[in-house]
């Protein structure tokens, strides 16, 4: 059961710290619907994470450190976040939570981060929220990408994901992989699969990925 005051308590909490930064905001969620984050509202945002225990609020925080400004400061913790044992379970709100971590680390994702991602597309116990880490990996543009995301579309719940990753960082995986996806129940999978097939029978040319760190991470 939700406790409405322990939530409204700790959302009047964070909007509190915002404005004696001078950011006017009476919830963490003034600063998503405006789909813009103050590169001021970012430290504070980022040490509020920890402190805030209803998921709801995190996830409000989260999606308003789901910004490029956000690169380089909001990173560990949220990967910090997304491993917390007591969000491990993979159903309900802790699912929603951690996907939005991930929705946000596709954004400001680094090669720093490389590592921790890998481990986390790699353990079926994070579910589905592991769909937005596979373009998070796309998003670090570090080489060894490609593989572990070639290797990872063996796994249906992800593999959508995987392939749209593969595709944004213009890599391919066998043709024998390919073939499964291309009768994908799913129209965007399917789109996916053939934009890949294209690219492979035209010769394709992977774009060039820097493996210089980025903003740190």
């Amino acid at each position: 059961m939700v406790d409405m005051a322990l939530r409204q308590r700790e959302d009047s909490q964070v909007a509190a710290k915002l404005r004696s930064a001078g950011i006017q905001a009476s919830s963490v969620f003034d600063l998503v619907n405006s789909g813009k984050t103050e590169p001021t509202a970012i430290p504070i945002l980022v040490s509020s994470l920890p402190e805030v225990t209803d998921l709801w609020i995190k996830q409000g925080i989260v999606r308003a450190l789901t910004v490029p400004e956000a690169r380089g400061i909001a990173n560990k913790p949220l990967l910090a976040q997304f491993l917390q044992p007591s969000i491990h379970d993979a159903t309900g709100g802790a699912a929603s939570l951690k996907w939005a971590i991930g929705n946000a680390l596709a954004i400001i994702a680094t090669d720093l981060d490389y590592p921790t991602l890998v481990d986390i597309l790699r353990d079926p116990r994070h579910g589905k929220s592991r769909e937005m880490v596979a373009l998070a990996l796309a998003t670090a543009r570090v080489p060894d990408a490609a593989p572990v995301l070639c290797e990872s579309l063996s796994d249906s719940e992800i593999a959508g994901h995987c392939l749209m990753a593969l595709n944004k960082i213009r890599a391919v995986c066998s043709l024998g992989q390919l073939e499964e996806l291309e009768s994908d129940k799913r129209g965007w999978v399917r789109r996916e699969a053939r934009q890949m097939r294209k690219r492979i029978e035209q010769g394709h040319k992977p774009r060039a990925m820097s493996s210089t760190p980025k903003d740190g991470g």
